[in-house]
């Protein structure tokens, strides 16, 4: 019960734009997903505390809070922290410790992490990401120019290994490995995708713009 209390107070938070009183909230759930063993959820939540605009340190201390939520004064020191914490979660580097489970959990293979963000999730503070096409009107065939357009919000630079672009026709469908990494090998093969390669680094409110060439093919009813 407690949980959905502040689940329903950090959505209001959400809609009102009061980011202080969402930091504070967010730490608790945090430590409540925590405690619970509830990796994915850890993992969302974190996530949203380090984008959120926080970065005054005197602004805060003017507030002359004695005390702060589990997690740490809302600051951009602070969301660093967190980023980094939740990184080394992602990457299976540290587990997280769960209290009711009295167990370990740590994201690998055996157990992936899947998050959704679409336009009405939390986590499109973290990263926006768009398509947008050049041509107004598309013939099959012809090609056409898109752009696709990545924003992150966390404070810290952003490394992607691998973009994938996916279209209702399948032929269209291409891959986007990042070109200063060594781990985002693919198989120029790999089932006759287009293959491409450029720098994937997101640097905090900074637009990454990448603009190729696809030819759809003939129109599906």
């Amino acid at each position: 019960m407690p949980k959905q209390l502040l689940d329903a107070a950090a959505s209001l938070y959400r809609q009102e734009g009061w980011v202080t009183l969402l930091w504070e909230v967010l730490g608790y759930l945090r430590e409540c997903s925590r405690k619970s063993g509830s990796m994915k959820e850890f993992i969302e939540y974190s996530l949203e505390l380090a984008a959120l605009p926080v970065s005054s340190d005197s602004w805060i201390q003017s507030l002359r809070y004695k005390e702060c939520s589990p997690a740490g004064p809302a600051s951009l020191a602070q969301r660093e922290i967190i980023q980094k914490e939740v990184f080394e979660l992602v990457s299976g580097e540290t587990r997280l410790q769960s209290v009711e489970g009295n167990s370990d959990l740590q994201v690998n293979g055996e157990n992936p992490l899947h998050l959704e963000i679409d336009l009405v999730s939390p986590l499109r503070l973290v990263l926006l990401a768009a398509v947008a096409f050049h041509e107004p009107i598309i013939k099959p065939g012809a090609s056409t120019s898109i752009t696709v357009s990545l924003l992150s919000q966390l404070p810290l630079p952003v490394d992607i290994d691998k973009l994938e672009v996916q279209f209702n026709q399948s032929e269209c469908n291409f891959v986007i490995t990042n070109s200063e990494s060594t781990s985002a090998a693919v198989s120029s093969g790999q089932h006759g995708r287009q293959i491409e390669s450029a720098p994937l680094a997101l640097i905090t409110n900074k637009w990454l713009r990448l603009t190729y060439d696809v030819k759809p093919g003939q129109l599906i009813y």
